[in-house]
C-alpha cells in the first residue's frame, strides 16, 4: 500500500536525520533504492499539497459561532450565584433610568450629544458660577423635573434582589438621580448603595484652586483596585478638620442650608415637599454660597475634572473594597465609557471574576453596550430593556427562594 511504500522509502540509517529532515533530504541519506525513494517523495509531495490545499480552505471558511445560551438560562446561572450567597456587586449606569423618563448621557439621544463636556468641569465653576447653574446645570438636571421621576420596575427589582435570604449584593451607580432609594421596595440602601457620581440635591463646597492634579499617582500601589488617591484623601481630610472648609471633603450642604436667596432655594430644592413657595422663574440672579465659607457652591456631582478621592460622597475606598472582594460583576445600563466601568472590567479580566451584563445595545465595540467574551473575560450579555430583564431575574431568584433550593 501506499504507505507502506514511504515508510519503506523513507527508512534512513543516519544520524541526524530527524534533524536534516526539516531542511530536505538528499539521496545520500537514504539507503532504499532510487525507484522506491523517488515514489515516497511524489507520493508525499502530493500529501502535503493535499494537506496544504485543505488547510487552506478551512481558514477561508468563516467559523461556526457557538450557539449562545437563552436569557431564561442566564438569569438562572446569575440567580444561583445571587441566592448561594455569593458577594454580587451591581454597577448601574443611565440606562437603568430611562423608562423613569430620564435621558441617558450617551448615544444620539445622549446629553454629551448635544453638550460639551467642558461644560461640567471645576474650571467652568469657578470660571462663572452662575453661567454654570444658568446655562449647564438647570437646563438639563433641573431639580423640580426631576423631582417628579420615579423608580421603574428595575430599580424594584434591584431593591428585592438585595434583600433576599443569604443574598449578598451591593449596588455602585453613577447615577445622580436619587431613584435607588425611593423604591416602594424597602432595602438598606444606606449601607448597600454608594453613589459614586453624586446626589441631586446635595451642594459641596472646592478651594479657590487646586494643589494638584487628579491623577492616578499613589504610594499604594499594591491595592487590587484604584479608584482614587488614598495620599490626596489623606491630604484632603487633615486639611478639612484643621482649617479648610468642612464641606470640601467631609460634609454635603443641603439646599436648606445654602446661603441663598429664596428664589434660588425654590430653583434648586429638589423635592415636591418643599419648603418654599413656588417659583416660575428658571434661572438663577446670583450662585448658592457655602454656608461656611462663603464660596459659590456647586452641586455634589463628579465633574469632569475631579476624582472620586474629591469628595467623600463617592466613597472610593468603599468601592474599591466592594469591588476587589466580589466573586461577580454585574453591569446595568451602562455605557462602559467613564472610570470605574474601566477599572472594574480590567479587575474582571485580571482576576478571571465572572461578569454579567445588562444592555438593551446589542452592539459590540466601543460604541456598543455588549461585551465580548474571550478567553481574559468571562461574560454574559443579557440583552434587552432592563425594566424586564431585571425583574425577571427577581422572579427567578424568587422561585429558587420558594422551592427551597436555597
Amino acid at each position: 500500500c501506499s504507505s507502506d511504500l514511504a515508510q519503506k522509502g523513507r527508512r534512513g540509517k543516519r544520524r541526524g536525520f530527524g534533524k536534516n529532515c526539516m531542511h530536505g533530504n538528499t539521496d545520500d541519506d537514504y539507503e532504499g533504492d532510487d525507484e522506491t525513494l523517488e515514489k515516497a517523495n511524489a507520493l508525499t509531495r502530493r500529501v502535503s499539497s493535499d494537506s496544504s490545499q485543505s488547510s487552506q480552505s478551512s481558514r477561508s471558511r468563516p467559523k461556526r459561532r457557538r450557539r449562545g445560551r437563552s436569557v431564561r438560562h442566564k438569569l438562572e446561572s446569575l440567580a444561583h450565584q445571587i441566592c448561594s450567597g455569593k458577594r454580587v456587586v451591581l454597577l448601574t449606569g443611565a440606562g437603568l433610568s430611562v423608562n423613569s423618563g430620564i435621558r441617558p448621557f450617551r448615544g444620539k439621544e445622549g446629553l454629551w450629544s448635544q453638550v460639551v463636556w467642558s461644560s461640567a468641569t471645576r474650571e467652568a465653576f469657578r470660571a462663572d458660577p452662575l453661567a454654570f447653574y444658568n446655562d449647564f446645570w438647570l437646563p438639563h438636571f433641573p431639580p423640580k423635573k426631576y423631582s417628579a421621576y420615579q423608580p421603574n420596575a428595575a430599580h424594584e427589582a434591584i431593591s428585592k434582589i438585595a434583600t433576599l435570604p443569604r443574598a449578598d449584593v451591593t449596588v455602585i451607580t453613577q447615577n445622580i438621580d436619587g431613584l435607588h432609594s425611593a423604591t416602594r421596595h424597602p432595602w438598606p440602601h444606606a449601607s448597600k448603595l454608594i453613589e459614586a457620581h453624586g446626589r441631586l440635591g446635595l451642594y459641596k463646597c472646592i478651594p479657590e484652586s487646586d494643589s494638584d492634579t487628579d491623577d492616578d499617582s499613589d504610594e499604594e500601589e499594591h491595592r487590587p483596585v484604584k479608584l482614587g488617591s488614598l495620599r490626596k484623601t489623606r491630604h484632603k481630610a487633615a486639611s478639612s478638620s484643621k482649617h479648610a472648609c468642612d464641606y470640601e471633603f467631609n460634609a454635603s450642604i443641603n439646599v436648606t442650608s445654602l446661603l441663598a436667596s429664596e428664589k434660588t432655594k425654590r430653583l434648586l430644592n429638589p423635592t415636591t415637599k418643599s419648603p418654599f413657595a413656588p417659583c416660575s422663574s428658571t434661572s438663577l440672579s446670583s450662585p448658592p454660597l457655602c454656608p461656611h465659607c462663603l464660596r459659590p457652591a456647586p452641586p455634589q456631582a463628579l465633574l469632569f475634572d475631579e476624582g472620586y478621592h474629591s469628595h467623600s460622597h463617592y466613597q472610593f475606598q468603599k468601592m474599591e473594597s466592594w469591588i476587589s472582594n466580589a466573586d461577580i460583576l454585574v453591569f446595568v445600563g451602562t455605557s462602559f465609557a467613564v472610570a470605574i466601568t474601566d477599572v472594574a472590567l480590567e479587575h474582571a479580566r485580571n482576576h478571571q471574576i465572572p461578569v454579567y451584563n445588562f444592555n438593551i445595545d446589542s452592539k459590540v465595540g466601543h460604541t456598543g453596550g455588549s461585551l465580548e467574551c474571550n478567553s481574559r473575560l468571562d461574560v454574559e450579555n443579557i440583552i434587552g430593556d432592563v425594566s424586564d430583564t431585571l425583574p425577571r431575574l427577581w422572579t427567578v431568584c424568587d422561585d429558587f427562594i420558594l422551592k427551597k433550593r436555597y
